[in-house]
């Protein structure tokens, strides 16, 4: 949600991983990533499976990553942490005409210890990220003080196009024209943007950054008898990031700002049933309020606007107008928001017998996904089809492409189901054998407000119409006619039984040399 990369693990892909932190799940409806990452500091535990993992991690096929955090112990202890980066030890980028200005400073400190001895237990966490960045490594070309009087040959001489002269079409003439013919929307606009003494339009410019990131961990355990613990962990996270237009105030730059914060708890028991009985129950709760939203204010108080430019279109939302030109330059954003909010719960039960440890498990989660968004708003897109040049056709409002729509709300509905049973047998001194079974059937994704179609070309011929609507062609069907899988449009499936084997064979007996093989099935 906050725009960042996710993980890739063996070549698999970043939605193909498995997250759990303290044992709970951790992945992300939205894009199949991880709901949010404790700070190094923070963690006691890392763990990476990859290939054929077991049966307990799923059925993802790229692997399975764990995390743990930390946990208090009987003495205090704690650490102070920070790093700085700054422009001043930097190389200039090759493409900019000074260093690119970073400034990073992140800091933080962890603290834990006992509140009751033997007992209580606490850790707390923070980490804060403060990011300055100003470079000038971005090209685009603007309109020239010459094309605004209608003299556009400067600006397709051959030495502005790589060597090839461009003859402007109709209505130019000699690749003149009278800017009485100039659309007032396009003088308008352009007369906002930064100006060139170049001939050609070339300007170097760059996207201001100010990124303020803060992230905060408490934890409680509790040992409550000699066979049971139990825990309570809080993390959440807030990005800010304003848009480099209300910073910089040039239109050029008018991009998303960001604005997040992330919340994970969890409450988690372990207890154990004698010496060879451990049961692991965990429930989450974890929440996503995220959004990249275009800096309102300031564009409609530089009359950026499709109203205050003149443009004659309904508009759902003024301040989303979005103008591109092939060849030149791109002004404008649209926004969105995601809330998303996941609960599960998940068992994990082990069992020593002799030389086998049995494990048996099941976990489900629901999440809520709620997207909110300016699919199209007003956009305008000039490529020269009509002039040759695509700054000549934005003169002259001769748009390519012309789309308007409306915001749109998503609001989408995710079931997950897994249970499992597995075996770690030690067959000898040297070998030791995994095997199990996973069965995790698929649940589509549901979208709870929106109308799902399917188009079977068979019903076409034969002159079969929907029963839902009386206006849709032969052929379409939808939510509520015979044989439709409601609002999904697609069938749940139960069969995913995901068989595991792993072999791991210690070639000496003396723990240095291992060899491993494994195989399974994985259903993504």
């Amino acid at each position: 949600p906050f725009g960042r990369s996710s993980f890739s693990v063996a070549g698999g892909l970043s939605t193909g991983l498995s997250y759990f932190l303290d044992g709970a799940l951790h992945n992300n409806a939205v894009d199949g990533g991880y709901v949010t990452m404790p700070f190094p500091d923070a963690l006691q535990e890392f763990k990476v499976e990859t290939s054929a993992s077991g049966a307990q991690g799923g059925v993802k096929s790229a692997g399975a990553v764990s995390l743990v955090t930390k946990s208090g112990t009987n003495q205090f202890h704690g650490n102070l942490f920070e790093l700085v980066r700054n422009f001043k030890f930097n190389a200039r980028n090759a493409l900019a005409t000074r260093r690119d200005s970073i400034k990073r400073n992140q800091f933080g400190g962890t603290v834990g210890g006992p509140i009751i001895q033997n007992k209580l237990f606490f850790f707390a966490g923070y980490q804060g990220a403060l990011v300055r960045q100003d470079p000038l490594d971005t090209i685009t070309f603007v309109p020239t003080a010459s094309m605004l009087t209608g003299d556009f040959t400067p600006v397709t001489s051959s030495a502005c196009n790589g060597g090839r002269q461009i003859t402007l079409g109709a209505p130019f003439v000699g690749n003149r024209i009278d800017p009485a013919l100039f659309s007032k929307a396009a003088v308008l606009l352009a007369s906002k943007l930064p100006s060139t003494s170049d001939p050609c339009g070339r300007i170097t410019f760059g996207n201001r950054s100010r990124e303020n990131d803060h992230q905060a961990l408490g934890r409680i355990d509790y040992q409550k008898s000699a066979n049971h613990s139990l825990f309570g962990r809080y993390l959440i996270e807030s990005l800010v990031r304003p848009s480099s237009f209300s910073l910089n105030h040039n239109p050029l730059s008018i991009n998303n700002g960001d604005d997040g914060l992330t919340q994970a708890f969890t409450v988690g028991s372990t207890y154990l049933f004698g010496n060879n009985v451990v049961n692991s129950l965990r429930l989450t709760a974890d929440r996503i309020a995220a959004g990249k939203f275009p800096p309102r204010d300031e564009i409609t108080a530089a009359g950026l606007t499709s109203t205050a430019l003149g443009i004659k279109a309904y508009d759902y939302d003024p301040t989303a107008l979005r103008t591109t030109v092939t060849g030149g330059f791109a002004v404008g954003t649209q926004g969105g928001t995601t809330r998303t909010a996941l609960f599960g719960v998940n068992d994990d039960l082990s069992v020593l017998r002799g030389s086998h440890q049995l494990g048996f498990g099941a976990s489900t989660s629901v999440s809520w996904v709620n997207n909110y968004a300016g699919q199209q708003t007003v956009n305008f897109s000039f490529n020269g089809q009509r002039t040759g040049l695509g700054l000549a056709d934005f003169f002259m409002g001769y748009a390519r492409q012309f789309i308007n729509g409306p915001n749109s709300a998503t609001l989408k509905t995710v079931k997950y189901l897994g249970l499992y049973s597995a075996d770690t047998w030690k067959a000898n001194r040297k070998l030791t054998v995994s095997y199990g079974l996973r069965w995790e059937p698929f649940f589509p994704m549901t979208n709870r407000d929106g109308v799902v179609s399917h188009f079977d070309a068979d019903a076409m011929r034969k002159g079969i119409k929907s029963g839902q609507f009386n206006n849709t062609p032969p052929g379409m069907f939808f939510n509520g006619d015979p044989g439709f899988p409601g609002l999904p449009g697609m069938y749940v499936r139960w069969r995913n039984l995901s068989p595991r084997l792993g072999l791991a064979w210690d070639v000496a007996g003396d723990g240095r040399t291992s060899v491993r093989a494994s195989a399974g099935t994985f259903y993504d």
